[in-house]
């Protein structure tokens, strides 16, 4: 029966079973629940800090293998057992924290994270009264606390010229990190989107460029602009992209040149007016009273904010990634006191653009 059902969904049995009034099965089910933490966790408290491809991890805490949106679903279940992440450049994952029974009677059958998350997102939602947010996934990461104001400049490479040499290897973190906290991101968002704190589509950004000045103009839905966009997106995939290409990370040259040929598009088909086109995230919220409801019901439980920002943080030191299990411990140590840390001792603005004032144009902050 454990095999056939692996399922930790909790809040979705007990109002499913309590809407069919089954006193008796919804009882059953609990006791169900609670044997899979009794069997799972010793099993999972095992292979802490191994790397294991998903088949050798199913086999380890002995639940089913699985396939497409099953495996995705199964991945989350166990998430909300412990700390699992996904070897960047591998098939591999990594448990490096398996929470004991205290916390997870408190997430109730969320993740340890989520409602920190959610907390933040309602926070945006009202912040911005009735209307959707666009946003990069560089705005939500600095959104949701896991980064500060240096990081979107220190991912940047074109910018490590203005600064010393003690700098030279952040560009690599840079990149290595965002790529680990957009995944994380954007796991999270899904979850909102499922549960209905926030309804999310794609969307899309143009830019204009005047000197030093960058404009932004975020395009409306179902607009005629939308339809444009859309448009030249597509032509650029199918000129650049490798054919099986469904969104996910390619080469850093492959990138650049899709990036470029998105740029002579967007000039030609909006006739100078923009010069660059970037996808974004919108996220539409719930009517605002209803909102305030959400963030209510999350500050009951007390949810630890500062908890993101040192789990992103541990994310980057910890992480077994190619482009940052090769650079040094201490390079790695100042980019997350540097970029991520909340009130960093040293503002990179302020570095970059004082030397910058006497050059043509300064360079935009690095975005999604």
């Amino acid at each position: 029966m454990y095999k056939k059902n692996f399922c930790t969904n909790r809040s979705y049995i007990s109002k499913l079973l309590i809407r069919e009034g089954n006193v008796q099965k919804l009882k059953k089910e609990a006791d169900y629940m609670r044997k899979i933490e009794a069997d799972i966790i010793p099993k999972l408290k095992t292979i802490v800090n191994q790397e294991l491809s998903y088949k050798d991890l199913c086999e380890a805490v002995d639940i089913p293998i699985k396939s497409g949106n099953s495996k995705i679903a199964q991945l989350r279940d166990l998430d909300m057992y412990c700390q699992i992440d996904k070897i960047e450049g591998t098939k591999k994952y990594i448990i490096s924290e398996v929470y004991d029974e205290a916390v997870l009677r408190e997430l109730n059958g969320n993740d340890k994270y989520q409602a920190v998350f959610e907390a933040s997102m309602c926070q945006m939602f009202l912040d911005n009264g009735d209307n959707p947010l666009y946003v990069s996934y560089m705005d939500m990461l600095k959104g949701f606390n896991e980064v500060n104001y240096n990081f979107p400049l220190l991912c940047n490479s074109s910018n490590i010229k203005y600064l010393d040499s003690s700098y030279s290897s952040f560009p690599q973190i840079g990149q290595s990190a965002y790529k680990i906290l957009k995944e994380w991101t954007r796991d999270r968002i899904e979850r909102m989107n499922a549960r209905g704190v926030a309804i999310k589509r794609d969307g899309f950004r143009l830019y204009s460029h005047f000197g030093k000045a960058t404009i932004i103009h975020n395009v409306k839905i179902e607009s005629e602009e939308e339809k444009i966009c859309q448009q030249i997106w597509n032509i650029a995939v199918n000129r650049i992209m490798p054919e099986e290409w469904n969104g996910g990370w390619v080469k850093l040259d492959t990138w650049e040149r899709f990036e470029r040929e998105l740029k002579k598009l967007t000039l030609e088909y909006f006739q100078g007016q923009y010069d660059d086109l970037k996808k974004i995230i919108i996220l539409s919220p719930p009517r605002q009273s209803y909102v305030k409801e959400i963030l209510k019901n999350l500050y009951n439980k007390n949810p630890d904010l500062k908890s993101i920002n040192e789990e992103a943080g541990r994310k980057v030191l910890e992480s077994r990634s190619k482009g940052l299990i090769a650079q040094k411990k201490k390079d790695k140590e100042n980019f997350v006191e540097i970029a991520m840390k909340e009130n960093p001792k040293i503002d990179i603005r302020k570095k970059i653009y004082n030397i910058k004032d006497d050059e043509e144009e300064i360079e935009k902050e690095t975005e999604d």
